[in-house]
């Protein structure tokens, strides 16, 4: 993965994200997830997705993504409904995506996978646009454990809720620091600690969570990628943190596979 310019950043128009809170909530609201939290728990295995048989179900996502086209998001009771409902229509529309051009290799094989618009929240958003534009204004660096772009070194997908949220991300950070292919992996011939590139590419979202969504946050991350690791730590399993504290020890970043996260039909 390479570092965005700022040329091309600016041409999705996220060079200068507004860096205020979202918007603020009403009280008493809630958006239901629990028709996408169904196909999830029954279509992926360990986080990976089941896309052959997730084809069959297909109206059921899009009645979903009508529902997600017209919430009112100013409405919901808090802010965890808000990055709830934000995190999963990236999700949705990722698996969306792969379903509408099934069988595909990788989400980057389809031309306009993350430029294209979609309805979401009465408003036209792009995966880039969902990502930037809203996901990181709520600052909570977590959500990039969260968000899924369908690769196989992307985190595993699971639904969110805006009631269960908070305890929601921590398992999220905790699960993606126990995979070895996605999150954390440990080398102690060479005394390296590999993260996911996810961590490299946010780092500065995670040493500076109050600064997101800004443009310098992600230029930091490349230039200062061991920054996230404060951050980082209360996730880490005890082995890795006693070897980050070890003299010697190196930090390195996981090769990202963009390959599709897919798993074998389980027949759920």
């Amino acid at each position: 993965m390479k570092p965005a310019t700022i040329a091309y950043w600016a041409s999705l128009g996220l060079a200068n994200l507004p860096s205020g809170p979202p918007v603020p909530a009403a009280e008493g609201r809630q958006f239901r997830h629990e028709d996408w939290i169904t196909l999830v728990n029954r279509f992926t295995s360990q986080g990976d997705v089941d896309y052959s048989t997730f084809l069959r179900v297909r109206r059921v996502l899009e009645s979903y993504l009508d529902r997600l086209s017209e919430a009112r998001v100013e409405q919901l009771r808090d802010a965890d409904e808000q990055l709830a409902l934000y995190i999963n229509a990236y999700n949705a529309l990722v698996v969306y995506q792969v379903l509408l051009h099934y069988p595909v290799g990788s989400l980057r094989d389809i031309p306009t996978a993350f430029t294209r618009p979609f309805p979401v929240g009465r408003e036209n958003l792009s995966l880039h646009q969902l990502l930037h534009a809203r996901i990181r204004r709520f600052g909570d660096p977590r959500a990039h454990a969260a968000v899924v772009p369908g690769a196989q070194s992307a985190p595993p997908l699971r639904g969110y809720t805006g009631a269960g949220l908070q305890t929601e991300l921590d398992e999220q950070m905790r699960s993606v620091m126990a995979d070895k292919q996605r999150g954390l992996r440990l080398d102690s011939a060479s005394r390296t600690v590999f993260l996911s590139q996810t961590f490299r590419r946010f780092a500065g979202d995670f040493a500076a969570g109050d600064r997101m969504p800004s443009f310098s946050n992600l230029l930091a991350g490349w230039l200062r990628p061991a920054s996230a690791l404060p951050a980082l730590r209360p996730y880490l399993p005890d082995a890795a943190c006693e070897m980050l504290e070890a003299p010697g020890t190196r930090l390195a970043f996981l090769p990202y596979v963009w390959s599709l996260n897919e798993s074998y039909p389980n027949h759920k």
